[in-house]
């Protein structure tokens, strides 16, 4: 069963609260468990209870992975815990008690067994606790979603106590509240060659997830900018996604968060919901941002939002460095991002409809 339907059959969350759960996995990604908790939708015991249900395992307690032996920790090396996101508990004889993202994965279980020669005793455990201890423990930097906790989401999350972060031979996590970077991951790479708008609104329209909604915006941009870049938009935050240049991914997109509580063209658009197309000032957010693509200040930039509901959901950037823009090109990628914003708005009515088989 999937933990959706499971959701939906145990009736703890609203149909208006997994709807706007739906909406934030289509859009940003992540686990449907993980978004439901941080939007405040779920708590974290009932998580547990679900995630145990689900896998039909027991779910780890903080107290196992906060007690889990430093013997143990420093055995279990961190390439395989990060590639497979697994957190040692402890060891009973020959079995290995093993917190997992998914108790399920028989290959995994496999692996570890052999690597280690003992048999794995599988725990569940919700994700984002998961990153919190691989990133003290391994020092393995959690993605921004998991990343940016104030201290009152850390103590709802852990159930009423903060972890003890002073424990003798623990690598101590970043002061991510702080931080203004958040987990590389692979950059996305957007395909090259001709790319006609008419074509690409078709791919708009049969995209089947978020990844080839952006890399179909950005296939289009690249053909007439030297940098085209999209951003998630949360709150007061755009969050790099995926980016392109003449010489190819944007990598450092993919570590960015640029806060929008101050001018910028971003802000400009995130609130206004218009194009924007005209200079980069010389605003602090204005140098951040051309910092994180690496850019010199161009000629003319070129702001759009991609809405869904009327929320804006992503921003696009893109310039020509120190030539001009095509004036036509604005109304042709609002046309495409219009397509994009419809493309999201079917996704999300497609997970509902999964939710309800």
């Amino acid at each position: 069963m999937k933990f959706g339907t499971l959701l939906a059959r145990e009736k703890v969350i609203t149909p208006e609260q997994l709807e706007d759960a739906l909406k934030n996995q289509v859009v940003y990604g992540g686990r449907l468990g993980t978004i439901l908790l941080t939007l405040g939708h779920i708590d974290i015991e009932t998580h547990k209870r679900l995630l145990s249900r689900h896998f039909g395992v027991p779910c780890a307690s903080q107290s196992d992975l906060e007690d889990a032996p430093r013997d143990l920790i420093e055995r279990i090396p961190s390439d395989l815990v990060q590639k497979h996101s697994v957190h040692p508990i402890k060891i009973e004889g020959r079995r290995l008690h093993l917190a997992m993202a998914n108790p399920r994965d028989l290959m995994v279980l496999d692996e570890i067994s052999f690597l280690t020669g003992l048999m794995v005793v599988p725990y569940a455990v919700p994700e984002i606790v998961l990153a919190y201890y691989l990133e003290r423990n391994y020092g393995i930097p959690r993605r921004e979603y998991h990343a940016r906790l104030s201290e009152v989401e850390r103590v709802a999350i852990f159930g009423g106590r903060i972890p003890d972060r002073s424990r003798p031979g623990v690598t101590p996590g970043r002061p991510l509240p702080e931080s203004r970077l958040k987990a590389a991951e692979p950059p996305l790479v957007v395909p090259t060659g001709p790319l006609p708008l008419e074509n690409a609104i078709e791919q708009m329209d049969a995209a089947p997830d978020r990844t080839r909604i952006g890399l179909t915006i950005l296939q289009f941009a690249r053909q007439y900018l030297s940098t085209a870049a999209l951003f998630l938009v949360k709150t007061d935050e755009a969050i790099g996604w995926v980016g392109v240049s003449a010489d190819g991914p944007l990598a450092v997109i993919g570590e960015t968060i640029l806060p929008l509580d101050g001018p910028s063209v971003l802000k400009t658009v995130k609130e206004s919901g218009a194009i924007y197309l005209g200079p980069v000032g010389s605003e602090p957010l204005n140098e951040a941002l051309l910092r994180a693509l690496g850019r010199e200040r161009p000629a003319t930039a070129l702001v759009l939002p991609v809405h869904v509901r009327r929320r804006v959901v992503n921003l696009f950037y893109g310039d020509a460095g120190r030539s001009d823009i095509d004036p036509t090109l604005p109304a042709r990628l609002s046309r495409l991002l219009a397509a994009a914003g419809t493309a999201y708005e079917r996704l999300i009515l497609e997970s509902k409809k999964k939710m309800e088989l």
